[in-house]
């Protein structure tokens, strides 16, 4: 499982994206936060060094993830 900011997260094979499912036992956020469980986080690199045609690539990406979910 991976972490951060407290999170453990899975990724998520079908659609390439990473799903909260616990909190780490070492977790900066309230227990009272479950509605991040099983919300989907996709991690990419600072937009702003991202060149248009990989901008443009992402947009698509998302839009794909959020139908399909």
């Amino acid at each position: 499982m991976d972490v951060w900011l407290g999170l453990n997260f899975e990724f998520d094979e079908n659609f390439g994206v990473h799903t909260v499912k616990t909190l780490h036992n070492e977790s900066i956020v309230s227990e009272s936060e479950d509605f991040l469980y099983e919300k989907n986080f996709l991690f990419t690199s600072a937009l702003t060094y991202k060149s248009k045609l990989d901008k443009q690539t992402l947009n698509w990406l998302i839009g794909r993830l959020g139908k399909n979910r």
